[in-house]
């Protein structure tokens, strides 16, 4: 999937309807077809496993921060160690740049798209620290999400 350069998250929660979190509006409902009319954007989707038991509490889980702020410190945080020095000093720290980083310029009210997605998938016990959400939700950025081969089913083109 490396082809696939992911750069936003969602959580599909209805027909036509998402729950994200965005600069321009924080966390909210969101109608997915402005990213089928947009040009510019390739959507792609990964079905969690056992989503039939999760699809509830993922949505409740997200659905409970619509109306909370961007955090837009903590992209601040994943700029920085998406540069070539923090990138290689992260790497040879076993990611303890990146969870330090996250962890001083995170607010725990305010939202971004992969740090909410992770959160809500992270609450349900199907998915509770497995894959990627072993490591600190607000590290995880859209592509390790969307990479994930443990919470999602696997990937077919």
């Amino acid at each position: 999937m490396s082809d696939i350069k992911t750069s936003h998250t969602f959580i599909v929660s209805g027909d036509n309807e998402c729950i994200e979190a965005h600069a321009e509006g924080g966390v909210e409902r969101s109608n997915i077809k402005k990213y089928f009319d947009n040009e510019h954007c390739l959507i792609f989707f990964r079905k969690p496993i056992k989503l039939e038991n999760n699809v509830e509490g993922i949505i409740q889980t997200a659905s409970q921060k619509i109306g909370k702020n961007y955090d837009f410190d903590l992209i601040k945080a994943h700029l920085a160690v998406g540069t070539i020095l923090c990138n290689l000093l992260n790497r040879l720290s076993g990611n303890k740049l990146e969870d330090f980083l996250a962890s001083q310029f995170n607010h725990p009210d305010q939202w971004i798209c992969s740090e909410l997605v992770s959160y809500s998938l992270d609450q349900q016990p199907d998915y509770k620290d497995q894959g990627i959400l072993a490591r600190p939700d607000e590290t995880i950025n859209p592509q390790e999400l969307f990479e994930d081969a443990t919470i999602f089913e696997p990937w077919h083109r």
